[in-house]
């Protein structure tokens, strides 16, 4: 078996990378956005349940609509106000990070 150089390694993570999120910055950005909303949703449904809390009851407690609720359950809304899900993240005791990162 030949040992791998580093050359190597990173052709093959780039290949990997591409084949998982495609070769588009705009598809990579598209695809990682996706995922992050996906993973939110279901992070608020879960804390939402584990709570024991009905949607109509969070959103009471975080001062928004249940309908808002809803959406920000939903894996498949793209409108969601930062506002709202701070609201939502503060009544469910989530902890908050933003990152803003140059490119460079």
């Amino acid at each position: 078996m030949a040992v791998k150089g580093k050359n190597d390694i990173v052709r093959q993570r780039r290949d990997d990378f591409i084949s998982k999120w495609g070769s588009s910055p705009a598809k990579i950005a598209t695809k990682e956005i996706a995922q992050i909303v996906s993973d939110l949703s279901s992070k608020i449904h879960k804390a939402r349940v584990k709570s024991k809390l009905t949607q109509q009851q969070l959103a009471k407690l975080s001062g928004v609509s249940q309908a808002v609720v809803a959406r920000m359950e939903s894996k498949t809304y793209d409108g969601r106000s930062l506002a709202s899900l701070v609201r939502i993240a503060t009544a469910l005791e989530f902890e908050i990070e933003v990152l803003v990162n140059t490119k460079q």
